[in-house]
């Protein structure tokens, strides 16, 4: 059993009236994990709304759902997680994100390539996150699959969020689960793998 962290960025366009409710899929916690899920309502204002759900709230769920009016968050399916303070969300939760490798499903029910891994990092190039694919990062940064992807190619920070993106390269010897890696420190470890790559293949 863990505590499982979501994070969720809300655009500022989103914040009132969606059409759409926000979606968490859990389908990948394994059961008997909690769930503590991080909405940051408003950057600026530091405005995070912090609450955690018990292993008996998620049993036979798929997703979470939630709209959020003003600064208000609304569970819905009658859910009540419990809130927290960002103090008893960092004792909680653990440095192991949820990270189970999933594979993906291509038209014709024929099987795909493994989905990579997403590494996201805040403002100041801190480790905050890991998402089991694209899809999911996308869904949960509330952001374009395309976007994220261009942002891991070009290595710049979001414009939205400010947050930088990167794909996580299996072949690299780093502890995925050490969240004091800053994003200089991946990108100096890709770039000195890929010389040792590019020399091996010389040799």
């Amino acid at each position: 059993m863990a505590v499982v962290r979501e994070r969720i960025i809300l655009r500022k366009g989103r914040r009132n009236g969606e059409k759409k409710p926000h979606r968490i899929d859990i389908k990948e916690l394994s059961e008997g994990d909690s769930l503590l899920v991080e909405i940051t309502i408003d950057k600026e204002k530091d405005l995070v709304y912090r609450c955690l759900f018990e292993p008996e709230q998620l049993a036979g769920r798929r997703s979470v759902a939630f709209r959020v009016i003003g600064e208000e968050v609304y569970w819905l399916s009658n859910l009540q997680p419990k809130p927290l303070l960002k103090q008893q969300a960092d004792r909680l939760v653990p440095a192991v994100e949820h990270v189970e490798e999933v594979s993906s499903q291509r038209r014709g029910g024929k099987q795909g390539s493994k989905e990579r891994k997403i590494l996201v990092f805040d403002e100041k190039g801190n480790l905050v996150s890991i998402y089991v694919s694209l899809q999911n990062a996308a869904t949960m940064m509330n952001l374009r699959e395309t976007a994220i992807d261009k942002l891991c190619k070009t290595k710049r920070s979001s414009f939205e969020t400010g947050y930088y993106f990167r794909y996580w390269w299996k072949v690299l010897h780093f502890d995925i689960t050490d969240f004091s890696m800053t994003v200089r420190q991946y990108d100096l470890l890709c770039s000195r793998n890929e010389r040792l790559r590019l020399l091996s293949g010389l040799l």
